[in-house]
């Protein structure tokens, strides 16, 4: 409607629209979602003006937002769960580990299993707890977890001098990844597990590397472009510019290849 017909409707719009603002800074702004209730918020108040906006459009964004703060409190759980985790395994391996078993959601339980092997001295019982870890992602993970989860676990088999598990589950990575459907994710997660290969020699990551290459070039995202930028950035600072340049090589002309160009000047690089 424009904006002289403000009616008494519309103003009680305003007041719910108020209502449904409190709400989101209550239960949504320190979440991971913030951006994206306030870009549907911004939404809302544009359908306001326009006239098209109703009460019912309001109270599911507001039903939405409160599902929030349950999501923040379990959460919270969840985080006092690992907590426990890491303090147990300081103190008793085996006790850690069956806490940690306990956790209900998967994210936070591989997450809980990786503490305890990072606790753990003892190397058999050390690679126990990791294929326990992975075996329980491969058959409860959907496709980005799979992929995405799996880094944590590789980066402690890497401390840990595991070759023989390192680089199965490398393969298995690039592999799962094969499944995610979403550009996106695809790239994001296996930019996770390239990350935990960075102590690795430059073969033994390369199918990988080039694998992340390839999902950053075909996830048509900023993320994407961002994300070669961030490997070309720790890549150079391990002195690898032989490596950094490559990606460089393969990246479109945008703001992140010319970031990424000074970067390499500054670290010497010549091409």
């Amino acid at each position: 409607m424009p904006s002289h017909e403000r009616t008494p409707a519309y103003w009680e719009l305003v007041k719910e629209m108020r209502r449904a603002n409190d709400v989101f800074i209550r239960c949504v702004s320190e979440t991971s979602r913030w951006r994206e209730f306030y870009e549907e918020q911004n939404d809302l108040w544009k359908r306001l003006e326009k006239g098209t906006l109703t009460s019912e459009a309001i109270a599911d964004y507001e039903r939405r937002a409160k599902a929030m703060q349950e999501e923040k409190e379990r959460i919270a759980q969840h985080v006092q769960a690992l907590h426990t985790v890491y303090c147990t395994a300081k103190e008793s391996i085996e006790d850690a580990l069956r806490l940690a078993r306990q956790i209900p959601v998967l994210t936070y339980r591989c997450r809980a299993i990786t503490t305890v092997a990072e606790a753990c001295n003892k190397t058999d019982l050390l690679q126990n707890i990791l294929r326990e870890g992975l075996r329980d992602l491969d058959l409860h993970g959907d496709d980005d977890e799979k992929v995405g989860l799996r880094g944590s676990f590789i980066g402690i088999a890497i401390k840990a001098g595991l070759a023989g598990l390192t680089s199965r589950e490398i393969e298995k990575a690039v592999r799962f990844s094969n499944q995610i459907s979403h550009r996106r994710h695809r790239a994001l997660a296996l930019g996770h597990v390239w990350k935990a290969t960075l102590p690795l020699q430059p073969e033994q990551r390369a199918v990988l590397q080039q694998a992340t290459i390839d999902a950053c070039l075909t996830s048509r995202s900023w993320r994407g472009g961002d994300l070669l930028h961030e490997m070309i950035y720790f890549l150079v600072g391990k002195a690898a510019l032989n490596e950094a340049i490559s990606i460089y090589e393969q990246m479109p002309l945008d703001q992140f290849k010319k970031r990424s160009r000074n970067l390499l000047r500054r670290a010497g690089a010549e091409f």
